[in-house]
């Protein structure tokens, strides 16, 4: 993984290509987050994406038939962007995150600027910088990396206004973020 987030295109191969990613939700110290997910019988290596602990899990019987949990909103993403329904998402509740494309991908939700353009986050993207950009905020929440035709749902409850949508997956052809290739979109929650 860590050649993968260098740019390294064949290790970023190698892990998409063996490694079936099924979520997550950003936690902090006294901060639980919560997702929701189905998992089949079978072996899961749980992972900790911004930390080192890692933990087997050995998943056991069939699912119970149940419906699954209610959600409010749904993020698709796909190659190199991002769909919403509605097209204004909800500031808390459950949303349903899908991955419709040919790579994995992460969401993250950033609170911006209320005057922030797609022109200022791609001149951003371009600028190469990977320091904070001025029109970010501090309100933020993601999930886990997510492989391709794979979902969860995800809880959050941040401040209504402008946020930056958007992926850092290491992209198969260049090794670059997906978001310095367009992967973002400016949305609105309320």
């Amino acid at each position: 993984l860590g050649k993968a987030f260098k740019g390294n295109v064949k290790a970023v191969r190698r892990v998409d290509n063996n490694i079936t990613f099924r979520g997550g939700a950003k936690a902090k110290p006294d901060k639980p987050a919560k997702f929701g997910i189905t998992l089949s019988s079978g072996r899961y290596l749980l992972a900790d994406q911004n930390g080192q602990a890692t933990k087997w899990l050995r998943v056991k019987g069939s699912a119970a038939p149940r419906a699954g949990i209610a959600h409010s909103s749904t993020i698709t993403a796909f190659t190199y962007g991002f769909g919403t329904t509605p097209r204004k998402l909800p500031a808390s509740g459950w949303t349903r995150v899908y991955d419709r494309s040919d790579q994995p991908h992460f969401v993250v939700l950033n609170r911006v600027k209320k005057d922030t353009t797609r022109a200022m986050v791609a001149k951003y993207f371009r600028s190469g910088t990977h320091g904070r950009p001025a029109f970010a905020l501090r309100a933020n929440t993601e999930t886990g990396v997510i492989s391709p035709y794979k979902g969860q749902v995800l809880k959050y409850n941040l401040p209504a206004g402008k946020y930056l949508l958007a992926c850092y997956w290491p992209d198969d052809d260049t090794g670059a973020p997906h978001a310095f290739k367009g992967m973002f979109k400016l949305v609105k929650l309320r």
